[in-house]
């Protein structure tokens, strides 16, 4: 029955799908017509807006979704809100009324029919109203309402204003994208933009008279453009006068100009866009410029508004408008409208954000990063404005093509540009930085989550990234692949398959089907391998070039596919003159192997660095001598961009301290840094001054990637350490422990990777031992201890209520247990955390009599070997010292000193803490019970230096504890280095 059920439902599932594709293609459409005031004393909106809506399906229509977007700024109950929460942004939580927005005063009629409308159940930024009667294929309806905007603060997301800059986004009803797929209401988001529908708009804006606004669409009052006229004019002198002088440093005043009086009412008409925004500030000056369209040499406005504050960094933003305009053109096909114009604005959703023929720009840090981000948004006027997909269910349709297209005018631009720093820049040879070019920090970038397993498809909802993968993904991802696509088609047949992908959906909404079906029409080729393997799923592409050998006049090498992306693969065959001999071989699986004519010196996969390969240290390989896949080795200090044809070993001092050794001074050699290569190590061995004794700890860890699997990754790997830990200094008598603590580590992959909830099962054991040092000479004092652990930690990354807990199994020749702790860092108000820990443990047996196995009230404290596993890095254990009044938060958790509450048998605890803010003086108190003890507790004061360091002062404690006279002993503090463990952060970066 199961196995009938599956297939009938199969059965209607591609029944329905064949359906949506058969069904010819349609569009709706939507004409506006819209007259607005600003008020910028109370901050609103009030307008009155008609818009014929036009039936174009096959459809009879009986209801049509309004998205009413102001209301996502509402409360902290909006999608919205709960979206940013989950990102950690907990702006609208703590937001004013004052902060807020909305949107009220609908009254929509329907052919001059009032009509009644509901909001969608989850959404009150989505509103359905009921035709009063059904609309018929062909047919159109006239809808109208007045409404009014309460505009909330710029710094939530798009929409708002910071004082009197206004960015007027998604500002106004509108109804839903209806395709054959059925309605597309969807609520308004910071990350996952935008689906709204063709048609023509006519916008009047009311508003004081000194207001400068940038727009879409053509500005038609003559007043207002004569205006406009004059003030270019002035401000272009203005900027020539100041580039002259060489001085900007008198313009950073950016107090707002007091409003005019009187008022102007401005129109914009703009046909064939899906979208309408302003933005209006009275401090703008403004540039005018024009481009010269490659095919038709139509000629095209350009403009730019910023405020004096940024002129430096903007006066020359008519030539990135310019070569923006004309690159994308070239490239995609030529643009379609009279203006486009770039705005200076404050916003919070990235470093810009797009609208139809106008974009808002953020802060910028170099005159680089804002022509960057200026041509970026204005190349979305092709990929969202004129190629019109649904933003929000495929971003690579629009923010992968264009963050390619943006890679694409960077290098062709700036060929010589190294990565980061500008060029001639010393530098750029000390960090590896000219080994890249502009056009490798998208590689980078997705190398961060690809190298650790964690990225995703691109073709998720936008909603399903994490924070980190849909800058990542749907960027940086992109942006590196379908540039290896277009070297592997060369640049011809992809620009005349984008110009033909342009010229058949501009102004329409095409799907990714739409878009294969185009590039392989055009280019002849069959492109599965890529939108299957590339933008369907999560593969890596790395291909490992096995064996390299020349032999009569040729040389043959075979290539080896290690993850399945059946993708063309570059080959360069090198001679010893250093020429190249590149060859691009067919996409193929497992291996393959070919020769080509000549004997060359060495072969190298991609040496050109095109294709973006998770891993490309097995790429190379010479013909002859001895190791011929072993890279060159080189030496450098601090850290440097990987360089793949090297196997490099950096180096730096090392330093240290703890009371036995007293300074450590040695080297820190490592082989990775960032982003972290599948296999990495770090050791650092130094001296130690005081003991005159060799100290040092090391890392290794390899990282094994799975692929369908709820495993995300596997970490492989093994940590040690070795530091004296007894020294009187008064004859050559030492003891100094050794540590070592193989592990496996499995990283489960989130069902949703916007998730807040993280798990992971370490299995590891931990063998020590200790050394004793006489007359110079070392033995082994004692057997080896065995420490066998299976620990699970989960963490949920909520920041009003930030948790992880952590349950652990250990065992050992003489004893068994189980423990178990939860930690919650509560955020109750703006400036108020509370923090809460809980603990439980008990021996599941027990045949020890060592008291350094019990639990202790107070945690595995620096005195009494408590840490007999040596986890902690302690800088004193031998109990003579102030030092040795370090403590763990492990356990009881307990900040009074005191040997009560240990207990062979189990114990539990509770410990709190309450801070305020910044300020770095909190309380703390502590509960616990144990076998051997009903009920103790202390509380105190605490001050946080940093997150490593905190120093605690016990100010009341049970009776039964038996305090120290001495203020100086009651003082315990927590110093935790393994917070700044740089290689243990950057392992495993929050995505």
């Amino acid at each position: 029955m199961k196995k009938k059920l599956k297939l009938a439902v199969a059965l209607l599932l591609s029944t329905t799908a064949i359906q949506a594709q058969e069904t010819p293609y349609f569009q709706q459409e939507v004409n506006y017509k819209i007259d607005v005031q600003l008020d910028d004393k109370a901050h609103m909106l009030r307008g009155f807006e008609s818009f014929e809506y036009i039936n174009n399906s096959p459809d009879v229509l009986n209801e049509i979704y309004i998205h009413i977007w102001p209301n996502a700024y509402k409360n902290n109950k909006t999608a919205l809100a709960k979206q940013l929460m989950k990102s950690g942004n907990t702006i609208m939580h703590y937001a004013s009324e004052k902060e807020l927005g909305y949107i009220d005063s609908l009254a929509f009629q329907v052919d001059g029919v009032p009509v009644d409308y509901a909001y969608d159940g989850e959404n009150s930024d989505i509103c359905v109203l009921q035709f009063p009667k059904s609309l018929k294929p062909g047919e159109s309806v006239t809808i109208t309402t007045p409404f009014k905007v309460k505009l909330p603060s710029g710094r939530i997301s798009r929409m708002g204003h910071i004082g009197e800059s206004y960015q007027i986004t998604q500002w106004y009803p509108k109804p839903a994208v209806y395709d054959r797929e059925g309605w597309h209401a969807m609520p308004y988001l910071n990350q996952g933009e935008f689906f709204s529908e063709f048609g023509s708009y006519e916008v009047s804006i009311t508003l004081p008279q000194n207001y400068v606004v940038g727009a879409t669409g053509d500005l038609q009052t003559p007043s207002e453009i004569e205006w406009l006229d004059e003030k270019i004019k002035e401000d272009t002198l203005w900027i020539a006068e100041r580039r002259k002088a060489k001085d900007w440093s008198s313009f950073s005043d950016m107090s707002f100009p007091k409003s005019a009086e009187t008022f102007k009412t401005i129109t914009y008409k703009q046909s064939r866009v899906h979208d309408f925004a302003w933005f209006a500030d009275k401090r703008y000056k403004v540039l005018k410029g024009s481009v010269e369209l490659p095919a038709s040499k139509r000629k095209v406005d350009l403009y730019t508004m910023f405020t004096p504050r940024s002129a430096s960094l903007w006066s020359k933003s008519i030539e990135y408008m310019h070569d923006a305009v004309y690159y994308y053109s070239l490239w995609n096909g030529d643009y379609p409208y009279e203006q486009a114009t770039a705005v200076d604005g404050t916003i919070s959703a990235g470093g810009g954000m797009e609208y139809p023929n106008v974009t808002v720009i953020g802060s910028a840090g170099s005159v680089l990063s804002l022509e960057k981000v200026i041509m970026h948004e204005v190349g979305h006027n092709w990929f969202y404005g004129i190629l019109g997909s649904n933003e929000r269910r495929f971003a690579w349709m629009d923010e992968g093509l264009n963050s390619y297209n943006e890679q694409r005018y960077m290098q062709t631009k700036y060929p010589n540009n190294p990565l980061l720093l500008e060029e001639g820049n010393p530098l750029n040879k000390i960090l590896g930085l000219d080994l890249y070019g502009l056009k490798d920090e998208h590689f980078f970038t997705y190398l961060i989550a690809a190298r650790d397993n964690m990225d995703q498809p691109l073709d998720e909802h936008s909603a399903r990234y994490s924070n980190l993968n849909y800058g990542a993904i749907v960027y940086a991802k992109s942006a590196v692949f379908f540039n290896y696509l277009r070297h592997t088609l060369g640049d011809e047949a992809m620009d005349s398959a984008m110009h033909h992908y342009f010229n058949t959906y501009k102004f329409k909404h095409p799907y990714p089907e739409d878009y294969q079906r185009v590039m392989e029409e055009s280019t002849g080729e069959d492109l599965s391998w890529f939108f299957e393997d590339v933008i369907e799923s999560s593969k890596e592409l790395d291909f490992r070039l096995s064996a390299a050998k020349t032999k009569d006049g040729a040389t043959k090498v075979k290539v080896c596919n290690l993850t399945g992306i059946e993708g063309p693969v570059s080959v360069g065959f090198i001679s010893k003159k250093g020429d190249t001999n590149l060859v691009w071989i067919p996409g193929f699986n497992h291996d393959t192997t070919f020769s080509v004519q000549g004997e060359y010196d060495r072969v190298e996969i991609d040496p050109n660095w095109i294709m973006p390969e998770v891993n490309r240290q097995n790429n190379y390989a010479r013909t002859h001598g001895l190791f011929k896949k072993v890279e060159p080795l080189s030496l450098r200090l601090a850290g440097s961009a990987e360089n793949p044809r090297k196997s490099t070993l950096y180096m730096l001092p090392a330093i240290g301290w703890n009371s036995p050794s007293g300074f450590m001074v040695g080297a820190l050699a490592y082989n990775s840094m960032f982003p972290v290569k599948r296999f990495s190590y770090h050791m650092a061995l130094m001296y130690g001054t005081r003991s005159n004794s060799p100290t040092g700890a090391l890392k290794l860890n390899y990282v094994i990637p799975t692929s369908k699997s709820f495993i995300e990754t596997i970490h492989l790997g093994a940590k040690g350490k070795s530091y004296a830990y007894y020294y009187t200094g008064e004859s050559d008598n030492l003891v100094q422990y050794a540590r070592a603590e193989p592990y496996i580590r499995f990283f489960f992959r989130p069902a949703d990777y916007s998730s807040m909830w993280r798990h992971e099962v370490t299995m590891s054991s931990v063998i020590t031992t200790a050394l004793l040092r006489t007359s110079g000479e070392y033995e082994q004092l004692g057997d080896y201890n065995f420490f066998n652990r299976l620990n699970y930690a989960v963490s949920y990354a909520h920041p009003l209520m930030q948790s992880n807990g952590n349950v652990r199994f250990e065992q050992h020749e003489d004893f068994a247990r189980l423990n178990a702790s939860w930690t919650t860092y509560f955020q109750i108000a703006k400036k108020l955390n509370f923090t809460a820990r809980v603990f439980g443990g008990t021996f599941l047996y027990n045949n020890s009599s060592l008291s350094a196995y019990n639990y202790s009230m107070d945690g595995q404290s620096a005195s009494g070997q408590a840490d007999y596993a040596f986890d902690a890095e302690l800088l004193a254990r031998d109990g003579k010292t102030f030092f040795d009044q370090q403590l763990t938060n492990t356990y009881g958790g307990f900040k009074v000193f005191t040997p009560l509450g240990q207990s062979d048998e189990y114990l539990t605890a509770a410990n709190f803490s309450l801070t305020f803010g910044k300020f770095p003086v909190g309380l703390f108190g502590d509960i616990g019970h144990s076998s051997s003890e009903d009920f103790l507790y202390d509380a105190g004061v605490y001050l946080k230096i940093t997150d490593v360091l905190k120093v605690y002062l016990p100010v009341s404690y049970s009776k039964e504890i038996t305090g120290n006279s001495d203020l100086l002993q009651e003082i315990r503090f927590e110093f935790d280095l393994n917070k700044i463990n740089v290689f243990d952060k950057i392992q495993r970066l929050k995505f």
